[in-house]
């Protein structure tokens, strides 16, 4: 048991001893600035596209209201032209 825990001791500092495996401190504040570059894209995008998807919602919802209007509109125009129909016969 003991031995094993040595083995894992010494693997772990064998790896962080070893300069290749790390980055230095350029290459992390490099990866960092991707990172918050990236992060700051994403948020950018989701906002442009809030607006957008807010639009689309708008006009899905106008286009359900002159849909409903010009069916009801249609309905008094049909019992109209019956009621005319029926009072001049």
């Amino acid at each position: 048991m003991m031995s094993r825990i040595l083995l894992v001791m010494g693997f772990t500092l064998a790896l962080a001893a070893d300069p290749k495996k790390r980055p230095n401190m350029t290459e992390w504040k490099a990866r960092q600035a991707t990172k918050s570059a990236k992060t700051d894209a994403k948020a950018a995008r989701e906002a442009k596209m809030a607006a957008v998807n807010k639009v689309v919602t708008m006009l899905e919802e106008l286009q359900a209201q002159i849909l409903d209007e010009g069916e009801k509109e249609a309905a008094t125009y049909n019992k109209f032209s019956c009621f005319c129909r029926d009072t001049t016969a």
